[in-house]
């Protein structure tokens, strides 16, 4: 492939959650009502496929012979920062936030009530555009069918400038027919 400006992707990207099952939107069109935008982000968001590898050895080499993939980990992180008891209640696992006119509760299941996170369908929508004109406008899309959110939560309440800021760790799952755990779209060949 030869060096081209075309190729060089910049722009943000959002993050979208929807029930589990909820079918993903065109590259090309906007997500429905039943997808929920989780807002402003940080530094945006990073879409990591991380796979831990075997070498395969034999006495009569001191190289391996092959690898094999052992283990294979995808994940979607970023640092929402729209702290919002809705978002606390997905980044947290999706256990009980509810809202009446006047206040918004979070109320976590008790310890022994479940034993696994909320799963959700996940669009990480990513602005594909580059340097040239002729892509602005274009998408990349990374589907997660099936995914959790899991991780640490802490968050910092400090004079300005610093905000309150909700961390993301989507970990994504196998779906129930066995295939793979995301898709990449893009709307630029």
């Amino acid at each position: 492939m030869s060096k081209s400006a075309a190729a060089v992707k910049i722009g943000p990207a959002s993050l979208y959650v929807a029930a589990s099952g909820t079918t993903f939107p065109a590259v090309t069109a906007t997500p429905s009502s039943d997808w929920t935008d989780l807002g402003y982000s940080e530094e945006g968001f990073i879409f990591e496929i991380e796979n831990t590898v075997e070498e395969l050895r034999v006495a009569q080499s001191v190289d391996p012979i092959d690898v094999k993939v052992s283990d294979r980990s995808v994940r979607i992180t970023g640092e929402l920062s729209q702290s919002t008891l809705a978002n606390l209640n997905y980044v947290i696992g999706g256990a009980g936030s509810t809202a009446s006119a006047s206040v918004s509760t979070y109320t976590p299941t008790a310890n022994n009530a479940t034993d696994h996170l909320t799963k959700f369908a996940f669009l990480l929508r990513a602005n594909s555009g580059s340097a040239t004109a002729a892509s602005e406008g274009k998408n990349r899309d990374y589907q997660i069918p099936i995914g959790v959110l899991a991780g640490t939560q802490s968050i910092s309440y400090a004079k300005a400038p610093t905000k309150a800021t909700l961390l993301v760790e989507i970990h994504a799952l196998v779906t129930t027919d066995g295939n793979t755990p995301f898709t990449i779209l893009d709307d630029e060949l």
